[in-house]
């Protein structure tokens, strides 16, 4: 039953993931044939990798009001499965869905980049120690950290906005600004707490990632507890 309901989210979304793959691939094209300067290619590259971040969140948002929209919900939620499980399902299938377009837009960046190594953004790397490699491999970490903890906020933002019968948007506003503060806020405990040891950098993204998972879990419990239709 997971699977059936992933594959059917996936299917809901892929209007909107095959304009993005088509238009980032489109976009990457004429960086590496037209664009000559390095870091304007560079620029023009990674603007499918912020756009994506982006959608994403209105993505999954819109997927589950749509269900409300519709009536949908009903026939959903009167299936033999947990209602988390169908949350999951939404979670899962948006959260592939970047990780394939992410995927798209972060080859085509790791392209230019590769494409003139003795170019000026390579020759500042190369001053400051770092290669490409590492440099991609940060940005990605945080790139996937901050999508999965945007898709982890929505999840609970929206298990927040339906356990409420009335004022459901400012139940959303407010869910929303209280997860971005205690977010903020825990930052500093975590990363120079628990995850001391490890590289600033790679502790941030490792809060950030234990943040989504913690406000996955919330928004799992919330519709499996409390929300109503």
């Amino acid at each position: 039953m997971f699977i059936t309901l992933y594959l059917k989210e996936l299917r809901d979304a892929r209007n909107l993931s095959c304009i993005l793959a088509i238009g980032t691939l489109v976009l990457q094209g004429w960086v590496l044939l037209s664009v000559e300067t390095q870091i304007w290619a560079l620029l023009f590259s990674s603007l499918p990798l912020w756009a994506i971040m982006c959608v994403l969140p209105f993505l999954l948002a819109s997927s589950f009001n749509g269900e409300w929209r519709g009536n949908t919900i009903y026939l959903l939620f009167a299936l033999p499965v947990r209602a988390a499980v169908v949350c999951l399902c939404k979670f899962a299938a948006i959260l592939s869905m970047g990780l394939f377009l992410f995927a798209i837009a972060g080859a085509g960046v790791y392209a230019v980049v590769a494409r003139a190594p003795g170019e000026e953004v390579s020759q500042i790397l190369g001053f400051l120690g770092v290669t490409p490699a590492s440099v991609f491999g940060y940005a990605a970490g945080f790139l996937g950290s901050c999508a999965l903890l945007s898709l982890g906020i929505v999840t609970a933002v929206e298990g927040a906005k339906y356990t409420a019968s009335r004022l459901r948007g400012l139940v959303t506003a407010a869910s929303f600004v209280s997860c971005v503060i205690v977010y903020l806020m825990m930052a500093g405990y975590f990363v120079y707490g628990p995850l001391e040891s490890l590289p600033t950098g790679t502790a941030l993204i490792a809060y950030t990632f234990l943040s989504a998972l913690v406000f996955l879990l919330i928004g799992l419990f919330l519709f499996e507890k409390f929300v109503e239709i």
